[in-house]
């Protein structure tokens, strides 16, 4: 089984300013904004992840929201190539990411079956886009269950899929030793 090599991953800290609750959807916060940046394989060692929390000149750059995806190596495969297929999702046409990489690291575990390869997709959607999905019914949160008690999920219907689709940030795959690697998409 795959084993997350925690060198490989993103780096994330809380944005410099607090995301505002969305209204409508299910009256659940909106997901925490996050900025990154890391050296490495994760790419570049500025520290500035795309879309993080920076000023440029008097505007400043839409915070991004960093979410998981885990599926099957086949699956994330497809994903990256055709985009997201509701006729292809086994959990009524919606499509779940979390903010936790563990979470996602489960379900990837779960979802592509024993023996087989799993994957993560990274998904960094701005706060503002996540937002007008969220007021558009199109993206709700809630609670996991246990094992994943204290984490959430990021749920997404089919009129959401372009902008996640849009928004594919990167993929943990498996590596030549075993171990999930992170890779720009």
């Amino acid at each position: 089984m795959p084993v997350f090599n925690q060198r490989n991953a993103p780096k994330s800290t809380p944005a410099k300013s607090k995301p505002t609750k969305p209204t409508g959807g299910s009256g659940e916060s909106a997901p925490q904004t996050q900025t990154g940046g890391a050296g490495g394989t994760f790419g570049g060692g500025d520290g500035a992840a795309p879309g993080s929390n920076c000023e440029c000149g008097d505007q400043p750059v839409d915070p991004t929201i960093y979410l998981h995806h885990g599926t099957s190596l086949e699956n994330a495969r497809s994903i990256i190539q055709n985009g997201i297929d509701a006729s292809r999702l086994n959990s009524g046409g919606a499509f779940f990411t979390t903010p936790s990489l563990e979470a996602a690291q489960g379900f990837a575990a779960s979802t592509a079956g024993i023996g087989n390869p799993q994957a993560i997709l990274v998904y960094g959607i701005a706060q503002s886009v996540y937002d007008a999905l969220f007021k558009g019914g199109l993206a709700w949160d809630q609670q996991l269950n246990p094992p994943y008690g204290g984490e959430r999920e990021f749920i997404f219907k089919e009129g959401a899929f372009e902008s996640l689709d849009a928004s594919l940030y990167g993929i943990y795959e498996p590596g030549d030793d075993g171990h999930l690697k992170f890779r720009l998409c």
